[in-house]
């Protein structure tokens, strides 16, 4: 079948064990966002600013670099470049801010396509292009996102009912070549969750036609997973009164963001059912759509006492939350050089 590059994996996780209900379990960090303690207008941001602007016009013989363009309008910097090997992106560099207060320089990372040797190799490499000035400095950065992917191997998005708490802003996605997914928060709030499937090609011989954006496949000969995907937004910077920091150094202290993460059993729709709360399957297996259906489309009112002890009876714990999250340490020292004390 013609599938949707975005539902195939080829990166490799850290194996971490197994969930309550024996699936394998594998995790890493998926994207890193990072901005270094240079203020512009300065003699260290004038000559970082200058090394970027020749960069991309010159050739490198372990990367690529892409050239520099203009951010869309509303974005906090002004310009940006983009750095590659082979047919995968490694960093996101912005510079330029067009507001106050905004950290002169972001780094967005992509772990998921460098081992510990390939981070160490990629941030010495840009350390040597910017004459030694960037390794300092990541030892006062700041994280402004990180996102961590769970994944559960043999695991289906209908297989529970997903739900998060403090989230509001529930949406699913079902795309055409694609595989299910379900969002639990907005994009844009300090707190969202991606639930969606994926098949595992690694190993396997494929390559990605970088033309296309689909991937001719037979989904059954590969192991599928569903990936749980928690974005994490700090929304501060250093000095900040109202929130604190996450420093790039302490990033392996990084509370554990899937412990808002609810999960039910699917027996719970049937409970529903006897109780009459439910007269159609909900338009998707989020623990929002079920409570709006009990409620008979009725908004603003609240499910009653009785269907709110039937639905906390459903919730189940699919996996151990302090026991995966003692694995991330682990994660984060595949980042190498970057995070190294």
């Amino acid at each position: 079948m013609r599938l949707n590059k975005k539902n195939v994996e080829r990166c490799k996780s850290l194996e971490i064990g197994f969930s309550n209900d024996g699936h394998e379990m594998k995790m890493r960090v998926d994207k890193l966002s990072i901005v270094l303690d240079v203020t512009a207008e300065t003699e260290q941001y004038d000559y970082l600013s200058r090394k970027f602007m020749i960069m991309p016009k010159m050739t490198w013989r372990k990367y690529k670099v892409g050239s520099i363009k203009r951010t869309r309008p509303n974005n906090p910097y002004k310009m940006f470049f983009t750095i590659s090997k082979g047919s995968n992106m490694l960093a996101h560099i912005s510079f330029k801010p067009s507001r106050k207060n905004t950290g002169a320089i972001r780094l967005d990372l992509r772990p998921q396509y460098m081992t510990g040797k390939g981070m160490d190799n990629f941030i010495n490499w840009l350390n040597q292009r910017l004459n030694g000035r960037l390794i300092p400095l990541l030892g006062t950065a700041w994280v402004t996102q990180v996102d961590v992917a769970l994944d559960l191997y043999g695991c289906k998005l209908k297989d529970y009912i997903w739900g998060a708490r403090g989230v509001s802003e529930y949406n699913s996605y079902n795309t055409v070549d694609g595989l299910p997914g379900i969002r639990l928060g907005s994009l844009r709030s300090p707190r969202h969750m991606g639930v969606y499937e994926k098949v595992d090609i690694n190993g396997s011989g494929l390559h990605f036609n970088d033309d296309s954006e689909f991937l001719d496949i037979d989904i059954d000969k590969y192991p599928s997973f569903l990936r749980i995907e928690a974005r994490v937004r700090p929304c501060a910077k250093p000095g900040s009164k109202r929130k604190k920091a996450l420093m790039l150094k302490k990033l392996d202290l990084m509370p554990n963001p899937f412990e808002y993460l609810q999960v039910y059993s699917t027996k719970l729709e049937a409970h529903l059912n006897v109780y009459k709360s439910i007269w159609n399957k909900p338009k998707n297996n989020t623990i929002k759509a079920y409570k709006e259906f009990t409620l008979g489309g009725v908004k603003k009112q609240r499910i009653s006492r009785e269907i709110e002890r039937i639905i906390k009876k459903h919730e189940v714990q699919l996996f151990d939350r302090d026991e995966i999250w003692e694995w991330w340490g682990e994660c984060v020292k595949r980042l190498g050089v970057l995070v190294e004390k």
